[in-house]
């Protein structure tokens, strides 16, 4: 449980949402299961924008 509480929180949902992901599809529930898939994209499309601005940003000079 720590583990999950230490991570980013848009990697802790992508992580549940792919393991919904793999039951549902496994059920049979193509719909379910595709509705996460748009899902798990939306929020990695969300984390590179994330790390990119992160990226971007420029680093403290110290004099």
């Amino acid at each position: 449980m720590e583990l999950y509480e230490k991570m980013d929180p848009i990697e802790r949902e992508i992580m549940i949402l792919e393991a919904v992901q793999g039951s549902i599809s496994i059920e049979g529930m193509e719909k379910a299961a595709e509705e996460c898939r748009q899902k798990i994209l939306a929020l990695r499309k969300e984390q590179r924008k994330k790390h990119a601005a992160s990226t971007l940003q420029p680093k403290a000079q110290t004099a």
